[in-house]
């Protein structure tokens, strides 16, 4: 499936096409959400769950094409997954507020499961890298989704963010 989707990417017959752009900006934000999600080789039912409503409600994705993406994150869990050319279509297509909401997305997914994984935060880091998020606003925006999520939640991951 990531091989398709980069073929999609890549594919210069549907650039004339009106769906194209946007089509190709919703793979690569459901792709970078799925990615994130399995970072850590595993889907805790809460990221399942949050990554389907947003990509039901944001681009009206039905569970195949969803089932489809999880599937081939679990497949390809163990092989590199160059996720930077789906980086740069994000970069390419979305403003700096847009940009930063999408990041508060790939946190409330890293959060989801009620832990940062290691794994979880590496992408995060690579994000906000490529994304021009400089560290101390990265932890602002971390932080910000941090209390927004659930209590039991934010005492666990206060703990794992003040232990850093």
């Amino acid at each position: 499936m990531w091989q398709e989707l980069n073929t999609l990417v890549h594919n210069h017959d549907l650039r004339y096409a009106d769906f194209y752009v946007q089509d190709t900006v919703n793979i690569a934000v459901a792709t970078l959400l799925v990615h994130t999600a399995f970072a850590d080789k595993s889907f805790h039912q809460d990221e399942i769950d949050m990554i389907r409503g947003m990509l039901k409600d944001r681009f009206g994705y039905n569970d195949t094409i969803i089932d489809d993406l999880i599937i081939s994150a679990g497949v390809t869990s163990d092989e590199y997954v160059d996720i930077h050319e789906f980086i740069d279509t994000i970069k390419n297509n979305f403003n700096d507020q847009e940009i930063r909401e999408f990041f508060k997305t790939i946190w409330h997914i890293i959060m989801a499961d009620g832990k940062i994984d290691p794994l979880e935060q590496r992408i995060a880091n690579i994000l906000a890298a490529r994304f021009n998020i400089g560290p101390m606003e990265h932890e602002e925006i971390k932080r910000e989704v941090l209390m927004n999520s659930g209590s039991s939640f934010k005492t666990t991951v206060q703990k794992i963010i003040d232990d850093t």
